[in-house]
């Protein structure tokens, strides 16, 4: 097992911690298909200066099902600990064998474990004090599980979310509406390939997708590529997979995101 590491400190003063990270600077990341996105979040996982999480979340999905939020009132314990059963596989990614998470290491036989306990103390503490909506509690994710990976918040200079479905895109910019876009696209032949075998190998999750009505709605999604992103033009950018090996394109995107070429 990969333990993730607690906090040195317990000195932290969340309140204003909580207040200078809802001020950061925030980027998001949408796909085409099988374009890599998680490759290029892998890339920015280790860096000191970038919040993010693990993989990508459909929390605009989440908060607009929960149970908890469709109560109306809510103690945020609670919200927690439906987040953490809906996305268990996040925290304990020996059950994320979609994405591979559960075979990690050299060997393919770790995993990463969060400390739960941890997580839920820090993340409603993160909380404390504030109206628990569906910014403060995404960011009081994220920022309960930087430290639950024993990173130090003051360093963070990037909230990065990968949203990863353009219609999930909206509603993080109703929080974010300043947020830099990251857009993954892939030559279209292997992009359709890659599209149509994974879905073929994992259809018991998301049901049968070998027909034609799948095909034509894969190849739509190619075609139209980052078109969608049109609209918010200046603050977005397209990064094609078979780039991501290239430096001058990495020192690029950290110059554009404002962190620091490691």
């Amino acid at each position: 097992m990969i333990q993730a590491r607690g906090p040195e400190t317990a000195l932290i003063n969340r309140q204003k911690t909580m207040e200078r990270l809802l001020e950061l600077p925030a980027c998001t990341m949408v796909t085409t298909g099988r374009t890599g996105t998680d490759f290029l979040q892998s890339l920015l996982d280790s860096h000191p200066e970038v919040m993010t999480f693990n993989g990508s979340i459909f929390f605009q999905g989440f908060w607009n099902s929960s149970v908890c939020v469709a109560a109306g009132e809510f103690d945020p314990r609670d919200l927690i600990e439906e987040f953490i059963g809906r996305h268990i596989e996040r925290f304990k990614s020996r059950y994320d064998f979609l994405e591979g998470k559960d075979q990690l290491g050299a060997e393919s036989n770790q995993s990463l474990d969060i400390d739960l306990d941890l997580f839920r103390t820090e993340a409603v503490g993160f909380l404390e004090g504030r109206d628990a909506n569906s910014k403060t509690v995404l960011m009081a994710i994220y920022a309960a599980y930087a430290v639950c990976m024993g990173q130090d918040l003051d360093e963070k200079k990037l909230f990065f979310h990968h949203v990863h479905h353009f219609d999930q895109l909206p509603q993080f910019l109703d929080n974010f509406p300043n947020s830099k876009i990251i857009c993954m696209t892939r030559d279209p032949r292997a992009n359709f390939v890659s599209g149509v075998e994974h879905h073929r190998n994992n259809n018991f999750l998301v049901g049968d997708t070998d027909r034609g009505s799948h095909v034509y709605s894969y190849i739509k999604r190619i075609l139209e590529d980052a078109a969608p992103l049109q609209e918010h033009s200046g603050r977005y950018m397209v990064i094609r997979l078979e780039d991501l090996g290239d430096q001058e394109i990495i020192h690029e995107l950290c110059q554009w995101l404002g962190i620091n070429n490691h």
